[in-house]
């Protein structure tokens, strides 16, 4: 259990699953739905109030072989979770909007305070 920035305690196994996957790496929504196997509109609710937490951020990769940028200056626009293109495996040589844990998702995870 852990504190969302708003003070809300966070008890769902969902949240727990996903922050801790995205603490080790980028991953894709694809990704998520392999690992943990939930429906998708959960998937999105959950992931929507970890990116507005602060606790997640989008990352942009422009292929399978390229660095993950963060999301802001230099990428596209953020993307909308409704988007059906995030939760299809991309191919290799298809841009990639990936997950990860911000520094506050880490610290929250983690329990070192925030």
């Amino acid at each position: 259990m852990w504190a969302l920035p708003t003070g809300r305690l966070v008890t769902g196994e969902m949240h727990n699953e996903i922050l801790s996957l995205l603490t080790e790496d980028h991953y894709g929504l694809w990704e998520l739905q392999v690992q943990l196997q939930p429906d998708q509109a959960q998937t999105a609710r959950v992931v929507g109030e970890l990116l507005d937490a602060g606790l997640v951020a989008w990352f942009y990769r422009a292929s399978d072989a390229g660095p993950a940028e963060h999301e802001g200056e230099g990428t596209p626009r953020r993307p909308d979770l409704g988007d059906g293109s995030l939760w299809r495996v991309p191919q290799s040589t298809e841009a990639q909007w990936l997950l990860g844990a911000t520094a506050s998702g880490k610290r929250a995870y983690f329990g070192t305070g925030a």
